[in-house]
Parts: structure tokens; sequence; C-alpha cells
């Protein structure tokens, strides 16, 4: 009756309101009675695809953007509007408003890898692959007419429902605004709720969803070698060195981010070792340190330290207690020696 184009387009994978409101329907624990038996459909053996003349029962309906036509016994000819599936095996139906019946094509289930018997006691579709069975019909006269299990749209307005934007808010899990706006604008949920204009303000979505923002990166850096010096502390470590080391710390320099290790076997040694580095940069570098920048921790803040730092002339700078964010060069430092180390090691 038609030549059968090449490609048929699809949307399979699109989300139909049928399943939108079945996946309401079960979060909200509503059950009942939610098929339709669709109108017979002949299992057609000159008909080269699947057509109906009405979408009403299809699903996943999209434009037919071919040139093929429908021709009909009397040598006419019928425009196809738009293709849509019955099921999933049943797919790419031509609907042309001019058909008086539905017909199911033999050659469009061969093809799609489907078996067909028929015999007195019907007709009897199965998927050759997994040999299960897709579809049965009874034998009526000479025709094999099939009928298909159909989801129905169903109403929301019932007894128990919520029918406030807040309600389906809270019963749907707290959707952001937009996509509880989309359900409703799409009639999947209730055509008599107001939108709100402006964005839901919601306590719980506050307490529940609210996230740290980020921290934003300081652009100033030191202008020459040994202005500013980032310190840190890692450890414990899970496992001991030869030497019993648990812990190092490191003095990183803001403007060329050379960086200094010094292995210690209890944290009481960051002051003993940062003097240690302050006489070598002296020394070897004829300089001195002006800004220490590091943490809170405990091995920073001691009056020993700070009476010695004030006496040497160097500015103390300590970040907020449980901010590691604000001790990012250090912070990457560590994150980066301990990727080294563990590359080495595997």
């Amino acid at each position: 009756m038609t030549e059968t184009p090449t490609s048929v387009p699809t949307n399979a994978d699109a989300l139909t309101p049928e399943m939108v409101q079945q996946m309401v329907l079960s979060a909200l624990g509503i059950q009942g009675k939610s098929n339709d038996i669709s109108s017979p459909w002949s299992v057609d053996s000159g008909a080269s695809n699947h057509m109906t003349g009405t979408s009403e029962h299809l699903n996943n309906v999209g434009t037919y953007n071919d040139t093929q036509n429908i021709h009909i016994a009397d040598g006419n000819t019928l425009s196809i509007t738009v293709v849509g599936d019955i099921t999933p095996s049943f797919r790419d139906v031509f609907v042309s408003p001019g058909l008086v019946s539905n017909l199911i094509s033999v050659g469009q289930l061969v093809d799609n890898n489907c078996n067909i018997n028929f015999s007195r006691a019907g007709c009897v579709v199965q998927d050759q692959v997994s040999g299960k069975v897709i579809a049965t019909g009874p034998k009526v006269g000479r025709l094999f007419p099939l009928q298909f299990t159909l989801p129905r749209l169903l109403s929301f307005n019932c007894t128990g429902v919520p029918n406030k934007y807040e309600d389906w808010h809270k019963k749907l899990g707290h959707p952001n605004s937009v996509v509880l706006s989309h359900l409703l604008k799409n009639g999947f949920l209730s055509s008599k709720i107001t939108i709100p204009g402006s964005s839901f303000n919601c306590s719980v979505c506050k307490l529940t969803k609210s996230k740290t923002l980020p921290f934003p990166s300081n652009a100033h850096r030191a202008d020459k070698c040994f202005d500013i010096i980032h310190s840190d502390v890692w450890g414990i470590s899970p496992i001991l060195s030869h030497v019993k080391y648990k812990y190092f710390v490191t003095f990183i320099d803001d403007y060329s981010r050379f960086t200094w290790i010094y292995f210690l076997r209890s944290k009481d040694q960051v002051f003993s070792m940062f003097k240690t580095f302050l006489a070598y940069i002296a020394n070897q570098f004829h300089t001195s340190i002006k800004i220490l920048r590091t943490d809170s921790g405990g091995e920073y803040i001691s009056a020993e330290f700070h009476t010695y730092l004030q006496q040497q002339g160097i500015i103390s700078q300590r970040l907020c207690p449980y901010t590691p964010q604000q001790n990012g060069v250090a912070e990457r430092k560590h994150r980066h020696l301990l990727d080294v180390t563990r590359a080495l090691l595997l």
C-alpha cells in the first residue's frame, strides 16, 4: 500500500506525560486502574508500515519529515502527518487522517526481528531474540485483530491530593522552581494552581541544600623573594619513617614558590625548625623574612613563637581557624608532595 521509507524519525527516549504522571503517582502512593484498551488493529500482510488515522493513543508522537505517501486500494494517496509508537515493540506508526482502519504491518514486524504465527486459535507476535510474546489476538472471521493496553492520563483533582504550589513542592521532594513550574505549565499536575511570579522561598531547601560559597583567589603576590613565606604542618603520618618522623613542615616562598621541607618527630619542633630556616636564609641569601603566613594551629600561636617573631621584626599573618581554603598555597603544595610520593612508591 505504500513504500517503506529508509528512515523514520523516532524519539524513544523522550519523557512522555504518561511517564511523568506515573512517577508522580508512585511518589504520592496513589494506586488505581490507569490503563485503557485500544481499538482493534488488523494484522495486514499487504501493508508495508503500521498506520492509523489518529494519534490519540500513540506515544512519542513527532513530525513526519519524509515525502512518502500512503497508496490505498482505489488508487488515491494519503499524506502522512505524524509518526508515533503504540508500544516499545510497535513503533514508527504512520498517522494519516484519511484512514479509517488501524493496520499492523507483517513486513515491518519481520524487519524488527519478530515472528508472527497464525492459527485457528489466533495470532501470536513473538520477539525472535528473547522469545518473549509481545502481542496476541483472536481470529475473528478471517481477520486477526490485535488490541493493546495503553496508559491513561489520570486526573489529580481528587480528595487528599495537594492542590497548592507549596504542597506539590513538598510532596515531590522539594524540586527547584524551574522543574515544578515546568510540570504545572504542561498540565502534568493540575491546571488550577497559580505559579509564583518570583522565586519560591522554602526554608527547608535553605537548610538542606545550602552550599559553601567559593573562596576568591588572592590576586596579590609578593614582589620579591622572602617577602612572604607560607608555612603549614602535615601529619600525623600513618606509617613512621625509619628514623621515627611523623610530620613535616613546609616553608614556601610566595614569589618563587620555592619550598623547603623539614621532617619532625613532634609538632613542638616547628619553632626550632623555623629558627633553623631563618638562620639559613640570613646566611645564604643575606636577607630576612618580612611576613610569615600560617594557619592558627597551636604550633604557630605559642607565646614563645610570637615573641620571637616580634624580636625579628617579622609580621605574623594568621588565617581563620578551620578554614584551610585561606591557606591555599600551602595546602596545594602538600597535595602535590603527597601525590608525587605515592606515585614514586607504586
